[in-house]
C-alpha cells in the first residue's frame, strides 16, 4: 500500500467534503464535489477488488483560480492524476473548459461534460496501474491500461456511461485528420504531438479496449504487470507483450501506421 506525500497538503484550503475518497472542492462546487467523490468511490472500490490493490486516493474538484494556484502544468479543464501524491484532479466547471469544447464538436455539449468527468476515472486507473506494480514508459500502453480500467468498471456498473464513452470517442477521432498515427510516434513524442492529436490518440485506443476487454477482463492489466515491462520498454516490446496476451494488437497497431 503506497502512502501518498504530505504535498497534498497544498490543496487544504480547500472544502473538505465527508466520506471516501478524501475529497475537497473549491469555495461553492460542494455538490458538484459530492457526485464526483460517488463516481470516484464506487471505481476505486471496484478497482480494488479487481487489481488486488489497496491505496487512499484524493480527489481535488478546482475551479479556475484554485486550479491555477496549485496545478503541475495541466491546463484548466483536463484532469489529471499524481501518482506521487495519489491524487485525482477534476475541474469544478464545464464552463471555459477546453475538453468539453473539443468533444462538444461531436456531441451534445451535456454529453461533452460527462464524457469529461469519466475522464477522471482514466486517471484513478492510472493510480490502480500503477499500485499493481506494473511500472510502464510514458505512452501509448500507460493510457490503454488508464481507459481499459476505467472501461472495466464503466461496463460492469455504469453501462451507459461506457456506452456514452465509446460513441464519444469512436466520433471525436472520426472527425480528426492527426499528423501522427503510429503507437511509435506517440512513445516517442508524447504530449509533443499537440493537443488535438493527443486526444485523438486517447480517442483510438477506446476501439482496442473495447475489443480485449470483450474477452479479457481486468485480469488483462494483472498478466501485462507478470510480463517484465520497464519503464524503458520501447514499442515493439510493449506490443509484443500486448501481442502474447491478447492476439489483435499487432494487427491494430499496423493499421495505424497507414
Amino acid at each position: 500500500m503506497t502512502e501518498a506525500t504530505g504535498e497534498t497538503e497544498r490543496w487544504a484550503g480547500l472544502a473538505a467534503i465527508p466520506g471516501l475518497p478524501t475529497t475537497r472542492a473549491s469555495a461553492g462546487h460542494e455538490d458538484r464535489a459530492r457526485e464526483l467523490q460517488e463516481l470516484a468511490r464506487d471505481a476505486h472500490a471496484y478497482l480494488g477488488d479487481a487489481l488486488g490493490t489497496a491505496f487512499s486516493p484524493t480527489v481535488v474538484v478546482a475551479a479556475p483560480d484554485d486550479w491555477a494556484d496549485n496545478e503541475d502544468g495541466a491546463p484548466y479543464g483536463i484532469p489529471y492524476a499524481s501518482e506521487t501524491e495519489l491524487v485525482v484532479v477534476i475541474p469544478a466547471t464545464a464552463a471555459d473548459n477546453p475538453l468539453v469544447d473539443t468533444y462538444a464538436q461531436v456531441a451534445s455539449r451535456e454529453d461533452a461534460a460527462r464524457f469529461a468527468d469519466l475522464i477522471a476515472v482514466h486517471e484513478l486507473g492510472h493510480l490502480h496501474v500503477r499500485e499493481t506494480g506494473l511500472d510502464l514508459p510514458l505512452g501509448w500502453l500507460g493510457e490503454l491500461t488508464a481507459t481499459y480500467l476505467s472501461y472495466c468498471f464503466l461496463a460492469a456498473h455504469r453501462p451507459a456511461d461506457a456506452a456514452l464513452w465509446v460513441r464519444v470517442s469512436r466520433d471525436h477521432a472520426a472527425a480528426v485528420t492527426p499528423a501522427y498515427r503510429s503507437l511509435e510516434d506517440l512513445d516517442g513524442i508524447y504530449f509533443d504531438v499537440g493537443p488535438e492529436n493527443y486526444i485523438w490518440y486517447q480517442d483510438t485506443l477506446t476501439a482496442m479496449v473495447e475489443e480485449v476487454h470483450a474477452e479479457r477482463g481486468p485480469a488483462f492489466v494483472l498478466r501485462l504487470r507478470d510480463a517484465g515491462l520497464t519503464p524503458a520498454s520501447d514499442t515493439a516490446t510493449t506490443l509484443a507483450a500486448a501481442e502474447a496476451i491478447h492476439p489483435g494488437f499487432e494487427r491494430w497497431a499496423a493499421t495505424l501506421r497507414r
